[in-house]
C-alpha cells in the first residue's frame, strides 16, 4: 500500500493522512483499506456506500480492546511500544431502539468510554418500570459509572400520540427510579437525552402525523429537566436535556432528513448531533479531545450492533413487541504484527461492511520477532476461530536496520513471520492478508538512512515481489493476499 497515502518511491505522502511521521490517522487507515483489492481480500460486503476518505474526521476506536497477551511474541528484548489510551468512563445504554440502535457509536463522539449497549429495541417505559438486573447479565462490565437512558418514546407512538405529558412524566420517572436502584445500581450519573423530532410520521394516517403530535414528548422532558428527578437513597445525579430541536425540527416541523435512516430512527450524523452537544458531552464524562467534529461530514456505519449484551427477553411480562434484528458480522477479522495493526484499534468496522474484528497488534514487532510467537499470543482474544487474518510486518525490520537491509532479506523475514501465523499463532483462517504500508510523510530522524523516500524502496520492492511471486505455505490451504500501498497516501 506504499502509494495509497499519496506517496511513491520518489515522494513522502501527504501529512493529512497520519498522525505522525510513519502512523496513519483515520482518514490513511481508511485509504488503504477501502481500495478495492483490499476489499475483496478481506472479504467486505459492498455497503453500496463510496466513502470519501478525505473528508472523514473521527477519531481512531477500540485501541482499548486489543487483545494480544501483553508480551512480544518472541523471547528477544522487547521493543517500547506506545500505550493505547485506556477510558476512563464505562457507560451502559439501556432503554428502546435510541439506545439499542446506537451500537457502540457513541465510542465515536464521548472520548476514553467504553460502551456496553442493553437497549431493546421496541420496548416502553412501563416494561423498563418493571426490569431487574438480569436484564444487564451478559454484559462484559457490571459496574458503570454513567447509564444512558432512552424511555418514552414508544409510550407516546403506542397511545397513537394521545398520552399527556404529565402521564409520560410519571411513565419515565418510574422507569428511571427502577433502573437506578434495581436495574443498574450505583452508577454515578444517570442521562436521558430525550429524542430528536421525527423527519416524518412513520403513518400519514396515525394520531402522529404532524409534529405538533410529539409535543407531549418534548414537554414531558422539558418539565423534567426544569424540576429535576431525585432517587431516594441512590446519590446519584439525574441529567435530563431535551434534544427535540437539536436534527433540525421543532415543536412545529418534522427534522432534517439526513440524520435519520427511517422516520424515527437515527443515523450517524443523528447520534453525533444528540451526543456532541455540550450538556451531553458534560454528563457523560466525555473527555476534552481538543477536535470539532462536523457532524454534517461524517459518514460511517453505526457499529457494535452485534455486540448488545441485552438479556434477549424484554424486561417485563408483557407480551413482547417485534425488535428489529441488527445485522450479524460475517467475516471475523484478526489484526496481527505492528503499530500497522495495533495503532488502528477496531476502526476496519468502519471500512469494511459486516466484520468483527479482533485486534491483536503490537507496536514495535518485527518479522523476525512474529516468525517465532505462537498461539499464545492470542489466547486473550474473545474470538479464537477467524476467517481472515490480516498482518503487517516488515516495515520495523527496515527501520531497524537504518534502511539498509535488501528488498530479498525483508522477502525472506516476511515471509518467514506469514508462514509462521498461517502455522502456528493463527492457523485455519481461509485468507491472510497483507497490504503493505503507506509511503511515511516525513522521516522519523533527518540524521538517519531513512531520511530520503529512496530509502523505503527496498520495502515496497519486497511487496511487489511477493505480489508478484504469491506466498504458498504447504498444507495450509489458505490464500496469502497481498497488495502493495506505498503510493495510496499521496507519495
Amino acid at each position: 500500500s506504499i502509494n495509497v497515502c499519496g506517496g511513491s518511491s520518489f515522494s513522502f505522502s501527504n501529512e493529512m493522512y497520519f498522525q505522525d511521521p510513519i502512523h496513519l490517522n483515520s482518514k490513511g487507515y481508511c485509504k488503504v483499506f477501502t481500495q478495492e483489492t483490499v476489499q475483496n481480500a478481506l472479504s467486505c460486503s459492498d455497503s453500496g456506500d463510496v466513502l470519501d476518505c478525505n473528508t472523514i474526521d473521527f477519531e481512531i476506536y477500540g485501541l482499548e480492546s486489543n487483545c494480544a497477551l501483553g508480551t512480544r511474541p518472541s523471547p528477544t528484548p522487547p521493543v517500547p511500544t506506545p500505550t493505547p489510551p485506556v477510558p476512563t468512563t464505562n457507560i451502559l445504554l439501556l432503554g428502546d431502539s435510541m439506545a439499542s440502535f446506537m451500537g457502540n457509536t457513541l465510542e465515536s463522539f464521548c472520548s476514553d468510554v467504553k460502551v456496553e449497549n442493553a437497549g431493546i429495541g421496541g420496548t416502553t417505559a412501563d416494561q423498563w418500570a418493571e426490569a431487574n438486573a438480569e436484564i444487564i447479565s451478559e454484559c462484559a462490565v457490571r459496574s458503570f459509572d454513567v447509564v444512558y437512558i432512552s424511555v418514552g418514546g414508544n409510550d407516546l407512538l403506542l397511545s397513537d400520540c394521545s398520552i399527556s405529558s404529565a402521564a409520560l412524566v410519571e411513565k419515565i420517572e418510574s422507569a428511571v427510579e427502577n433502573i437506578v436502584l434495581n436495574v443498574a445500581p450505583g452508577a454515578s450519573t444517570y442521562v436521558l437525552t430525550g429524542y430528536c423530532m421525527p423527519h416524518a410520521p412513520e403513518d400519514e394516517s396515525s394520531g402522529c402525523s404532524e409534529p405538533s403530535a410529539f409535543n407531549a414528548l418534548s414537554v414531558a422532558f422539558s418539565t423534567m429537566q426544569s424540576n429535576g428527578i431525585e432517587v431516594e437513597g441512590s446519590g446519584s445525579t439525574i441529567e435530563i436535556i431535551d434534544s427535540i430541536n437539536v436534527c433540525g425540527g421543532s415543536s412545529f416541523s418534522f427534522s432534517n432528513e439526513m440524520y435519520f435512516q427511517d422516520p424515527i430512527h437515527l443515523n450517524s450524523k443523528g447520534y453525533c448531533k444528540v451526543f456532541t452537544q455540550e450538556t451531553v458531552q458534560n454528563a457523560l464524562s466525555c473527555s476534552d479531545s481538543g477536535d470539532v467534529l462536523d457532524c454534517n461530514t461524517i459518514d460511517f456505519e453505526i457499529y457494535g450492533l452485534e455486540s448488545n449484551c441485552a438479556l434477549g427477553t424484554r424486561p417485563s411480562p408483557t407480551p413482547p413487541v417485534p425488535t428489529p434484528t441488527p445485522p450479524v458480522p460475517t467475516t471475523n477479522i484478526l489484526l496481527l504484527g505492528d503499530s500497522m495493526a495495533s495503532f488502528m484499534g477496531n476502526t476496519l468496522e468502519s471500512f469494511c461492511s459486516d466484520v468483527k474484528v479482533e485486534n491483536a497488534g503490537i507496536g514495535g514487532t518485527t518479522a523476525d520477532q512474529w516468525a517465532e510467537a505462537n498461539a499464545e499470543i492470542i489466547s486473550e482474544c474473545a474470538v479464537r476461530s477467524f476467517d481472515v487474518v490480516y498482518i503487517s510486518v516488515g516495515g520495523n525490520d527496515l527501520l531497524l536496520s537504518d534502511c539498509s537491509i535488501s528488498s530479498a532479506a525483508l522477502v525472506e523475514k516476511i515471509e518467514s513471520a506469514v508462514e509462521n501465523i498461517v502455522l502456528n499463532v493463527a492457523p485455519g483462517a481461509s485468507t491472510y492478508v497483507l497490504t503493505g504500508y503507506c509511503m511515511p510523510h516525513a522521516p522519523e530522524d533527518e540524521s538517519s538512512g531513512c531520511s530520503e523516500p529512496s530509502a523505503f524502496n527496498a520495502l515496497s520492492v519486497a511487496f511487489s515481489t511477493m505480489q508478484s511471486n504469491g506466498i504458498e505455505v504447504e498444507g495450509s490451504g489458505s490464500t496469502i493476499e497481498i497488495i502493495d500501498s506505498i503510493n495510496v497516501c499521496g507519495g
